[in-house]
């Protein structure tokens, strides 16, 4: 056999099959872990080489179950019984009461669980709707749904060991499950190269009711292909947590726009804590209740935006994010002693505070400004006058922008540039038109012309990284989210990007530092505060949580 080592073309055909077989996304930071599992999967089905392995699961007729098993080994399905408790308690407290209210005709009500992974989350759905007093005597009927049907095994076994269980009250376990000795036939697949078996290595386990079972079905099914199965129209809501994460942009997108079409109007969608629709649609109205937030389908059409936008549009563009950002503190403003304000970082571990943190790898330095003004381009014979006028033109943009009217944002911005072409607003506001609906490379082109006349443009660093990330350049992204940090220490949106980005890449002592700083750097703003399209309050809550699951996990 050949040595097995995933070449980089192997490795750039292999995330291309999975990204458009199930929509996982890949970057280079994987190229180790893939391997590792790409290497188990040969030697289970005895083929020659890597290179040999590929050219069956990418054959439509051979290989397509070779090609689930692959998918159902990199796929992670870590999870437990009520989990995000906070969903469960804006459920009780919020949602289920105002869908009773809104449904009180049928007494139904239609739930979704998708990436349901060995059941835990259906269960606790069916669990939360038993207990609730207005939904007493109602028709429950919960689809539950996995990729992987190794999974789907288990969840429809409904037997768990303790760990699944560690969220739940004594009197919730005594009531909802049976105690039992492990079975060995509870759990006859070896433990190969996929997800840990749930029941593997315990002695006590504990089965699920037969109420609660009897109100989930499960399914196979792919996220990543369309249409979806009838059974999922007409949501009143959907689960869908710590899945789309994994997905890539474009896939999200497809994949949010497809739950929004299952939903019916003012029913809900609830995402993991670290997936936002930020960028990915407005067309969802984003719902908050104490320590967590949620979406909903507004009741009528277009309720969300004062213009159509396309799918791919943004909630809340970047310059308005960073807008509110510095009206609360600018990072620049000169303190009464006459010195720049700079909040400080905390120190972790061998962290350095703001004061020693290490230049970018290109380290900005603003030009020297130009003995003259710039040339207008329309001709304009008085220079200050043009400069007046395009800073006039660019704020009308602006206003064009925030309320979702590209076209006449994207002609103003030009009609500024014509008057000023070293208007770094207006390059920086024609770069965010550009990533809204979906020209990343015209939008970097606009950041790049910024930042060519301005290096220290906190506005087009941040939408470059952003934009780097979302084409999976991690290098590139974290280069230009540290030239946001060294602009302004103090920017959340550039720390908790930055903490997201190294979580991804499993980097988790640098993600807990950079959600550490984000903390701190919210401590400037009211809890209701948007930035980066959630209330500061949210993200505070997030940011917690995620410090506390990676110390959990170290």
């Amino acid at each position: 056999m050949q040595k097995l080592t995933l070449t980089p073309a192997l490795f750039e055909k292999v995330r291309r099959l999975l990204g458009e077989t199930a929509g996982l996304q890949f970057d280079e930071t994987k190229l180790n872990t893939l391997q590792s599992h790409l290497r188990d999967r040969v030697r289970a089905i005895h083929c020659n080489s890597l290179d040999e392995y590929y050219d069956l699961i990418a054959d439509p007729g051979k290989g397509r179950e070779e090609l689930r098993k692959l998918l159902e080994s990199v796929t992670i399905h870590e999870t437990s019984f009520f989990r995000n408790h906070e969903h469960y308690r804006a459920l009780r407290e919020l949602v289920l009461p105002d869908l009773a209210r809104r449904k009180a005709g049928d007494r139904r009500l239609h739930i979704w669980s998708a990436g349901c992974s060995t059941g835990e989350e259906p269960y606790s759905l069916a669990i939360t709707c038993l207990e609730h007093p207005m939904l007493v005597g109602w028709e429950i009927k919960i689809e539950a749904s996995d990729l992987s049907e190794r999974v789907l095994t288990f969840a429809r076994r409904g037997t768990y060991r303790t760990g699944a269980l560690r969220y739940l009250e004594p009197d919730r376990i005594r009531h909802w499950f049976k105690r039992q000795i492990d079975d060995p036939i509870a759990h006859p697949v070896r433990r190969g190269t996929g997800p840990l078996d749930p029941l593997v290595g315990q002695r006590e386990v504990f089965a699920i009711s037969e109420k609660v079972r009897a109100l989930v079905t499960f399914h196979q099914m792919n996220l990543a292909s369309w249409p979806y199965p009838t059974i999922y129209n007409n949501c009143d809501l959907i689960f869908c947590e710590n899945v789309i994460i994994y997905f890539r942009p474009d896939m999200t997108r497809a994949v949010v726009a497809q739950f929004y079409n299952c939903l019916n109007p003012g029913a809900y969608l609830f995402l993991g804590y670290s997936e936002t629709l930020w960028q990915i649609s407005d067309r969802y109205q984003l719902i908050t209740h104490p320590n967590t937030f949620f979406y909903q389908r507004p009741l009528t059409e277009g309720a969300t935006a004062p213009a159509k936008r396309s799918p791919s549009a943004a909630a809340i563009d970047i310059q308005e994010m960073l807008r509110r950002l510095n009206q609360a503190a600018p990072a620049h403003e000169p303190s009464r002693s006459g010195e720049a304000h700079r909040a400080p970082l905390p120190r972790d571990g061998d962290a350095a505070a703001s004061s020693t943190r290490p230049l970018p790898s290109r380290s900005p330095a603003r030009p020297a400004p130009p003995a003259a003004p710039p040339a207008p381009a329309n001709g304009d014979t008085d220079p200050a006058l043009a400069i007046a006028i395009a800073e006039q033109l660019t704020k009308e943009a602006h206003k064009h922008l925030e309320a979702g009217r590209y076209p006449e944002a994207q002609a103003t911005f030009a009609e500024a540039l014509s008057r000023n072409t070293a208007s770094v607003d207006a390059l920086v506001g024609l770069a965010q038109i550009h990533a809204n609906q979906g020209r990343l490379a015209e939008a970097q082109t606009e950041c790049q012309k910024a930042l060519d006349i301005d290096v220290l443009c906190e506005e087009a660093h941040l939408l470059s990284a952003l934009i780097h990330r979302q084409q999976g350049h991690n290098a590139d992204a974290i280069d230009h989210f540290e030239k946001v940090l060294y602009i302004n220490t103090a920017s959340v949106a550039g720390h908790y990007h930055l903490a997201e980005l190294y979580r991804a890449q499993k980097r988790d002592a640098e993600a807990i530092r950079e959600y550490r700083r984000t903390l701190l750097s919210l401590d400037r703003h009211t809890p209701d505060a948007m930035i980066s399209g959630l209330p500061a309050g949210m993200l505070r809550h997030a940011c917690e949580q995620q410090i506390r699951r990676l110390q959990a996990e170290a």
